[in-house]
């Protein structure tokens, strides 16, 4: 034993007094200096993206080549109408183009999108002065010409173009409609990193020829589905508008919903070998200065998603068969949707908690009332610690579930806010918004303010379907109620007495909000 830890004490390796001296100086020394040279090859990292080599720049310019080579005779316009000469600017045409393609576990999406702007007067020339545009991918491209009156075409160099902090000072004319989709895993090699330049020589009378390519390449390994951001685009511009297109061109898992409103031209099968589908309007004049009005609503406008599934026709998500471009729903197959969505609904876990509550504080023998006012603000607070809130599906789920503890009467509500779209026109799977109606009175999903009759006022006088589930679901249109000018009316009363032997003076205060 003594040869033993002889041994071990000789060992200069573990001596207390050098592990606290030189060697862990040298160990300070050398994570400094790992920190130094991480930190300096992220920097560099960024300075590298930042730079547009001249390599950068070929490759750039190889990518938009494919833009500036399409055949479009729209993007040969230079004359306008002499109705819109007057006007500040005219978009001579636009037109976007989104590619979806699966490959291994990648789901690729390619957004093109190009633009040529007539610019009438300086107010239009200083709205186009700076172009932003991002290269986060290799297969990102940007590109901007400027047409003189004479013909003469200049190509704008982006070399010079500065990095952009803030994604959310990019204007939305410059942004992607869809952007990169949320998935489970996230392998992607393509990044949001935004650029700006300055456009020089740029006069009234000049036109603006640009281009953009969004690559996004999303990781859908063991994804059933993705549904990417619904797009509504409204057909009256800030200018006047002589084209304006969409194409989509989809691999065997992607599906297209679509619906056009007031007049809007409505999406078809293209039988180009470019596209499958293509959306097209034309001559448009621009949005007029109306105030008071719900443009997703009441102007001409066309909404589509894309949506990746592995399988078609899928119980919870709005799509059709493959190759079906699906354009309506009818009210009978919402009521399917809806309630295969609510049976799919997985909120037992938040409604274990509100159930174990109730019945801990004694709520099921309250009175009705009560119990739903209990019922409301104990899942209202569950809502609050939760990321992004309850959906309304998930809090009217809850809550019904909740109501079925003392088997109190409801009806499930779908409907949608009047300034987004009409019950009539829902084609997405997250327009409806679920309430529940107790006793004439609806309850909408809770905010972190809110109380249990609170009406929203974007839902005011709007349809409605009540959502009868089960094996054989209905929806029953309605109305919802409007409001009256007496339920706008606060009445406050105020009771004093004064106790003169006790020199005591009591005031009482009732607030009440409605008619009497």
């Amino acid at each position: 034993m003594t040869n033993y830890f002889n041994k071990i004490s000789n060992k200069k390796a573990l001596c207390p007094l050098r592990l606290c001296g030189k060697q862990l100086f040298s160990l300070k020394t050398l994570f400094i200096a790992s920190l130094l040279f991480i930190a300096g090859n992220s920097r560099a990292q960024d300075d590298d993206e930042a730079t547009f080599t001249p390599s950068k720049l070929e490759s750039i310019a190889r990518n938009m080549k494919q833009v500036w080579d399409d055949p479009d005779p729209d993007f040969a316009v230079s004359a306008v109408p002499d109705k819109w000469k007057e006007e500040s600017g005219v978009i001579i045409a636009q037109k976007t183009r989104f590619s979806f393609d699966k490959d291994a576990n990648k789901l690729a999406v390619y957004e093109i999108t190009r633009r040529r702007i007539k610019l009438n007067d300086r107010d239009a020339v200083n709205g186009y002065s700076s172009f932003y545009f991002r290269i986060g991918s290799s297969n990102d491209g940007a590109g901007i010409r400027i047409i003189k009156p004479d013909g003469t075409v200049k190509d704008v160099s982006i070399r010079n173009a500065i990095y952009v902090e803030d994604n959310d000072d990019v204007p939305s004319t410059f942004t992607p409609y869809i952007g990169k989709a949320s998935t489970y895993y996230d392998k992607s090699k393509s990044r949001v990193i935004f650029f700006k330049v300055a456009i020089p020589d740029l006069d009234p009378g000049d036109i603006i020829d640009y281009g953009t390519i969004f690559y996004d390449d999303n990781t859908v390994k063991k994804m059933s589905y993705i549904e990417f951001d619904p797009i509504y685009f409204v057909c009256t511009r800030e200018y006047p508008v002589l084209s304006q297109k969409f194409e989509i061109d989809t691999d065997d898992k992607s599906f297209i919903n679509s619906k056009s409103t007031m007049g809007a031209p409505a999406f078809k099968e293209s039988g180009n070998s470019n596209a499958e589908y293509s959306w097209e309007d034309r001559n448009r004049d621009k949005i007029s200065d109306t105030r008071w009005v719900h443009s997703l609503v009441e102007l001409p406008m066309v909404k589509f998603q894309i949506v990746f599934s592995r399988s078609e026709n899928r119980s919870d998500l709005f799509i059709g068969d493959r190759g079906e471009l699906k354009q309506n729903i009818s009210p009978e197959e919402l009521a399917k949707k809806m309630n295969n969505l609510y049976n799919r609904l997985d909120g037992s876990f938040y409604y274990t908690m509100a159930k174990a509550y109730l019945k801990q504080i004694g709520a099921v023998d309250l009175r009705e009332e009560d119990f739903i006012q209990k019922a409301y603000y104990v899942l209202r607070h569950m809502a609050h610690y939760r990321s992004n809130g309850f959906s309304s599906e998930l809090f009217a789920s809850c809550l019904t579930q909740c109501l079925d503890l003392k088997k109190i009467p409801y009806d499930l509500v779908v409907t949608t806010p009047l300034t987004l779209t009409r019950p009539e026109n829902i084609i997405f799977r997250t327009e409806p918004e679920w309430m529940v109606k107790v006793k004439d009175k609806y309850i909408f999903n809770s905010t972190i303010f809110s109380n249990p009759y609170d009406f929203r006022e974007e839902y005011l006088n709007t349809p409605a379907y009540i959502i009868s589930l089960g094996k054989n679901p209905t929806a029953t249109p309605i109305t919802l109620p409007a409001s009256k000018p007496e339920d706008n009316v606060t009445t406050n009363t105020i009771t004093a007495s004064i106790d003169t032997a006790k020199e005591h003076v009591s005031v009482f205060a009732k607030s009440r909000h409605g008619a009497e």
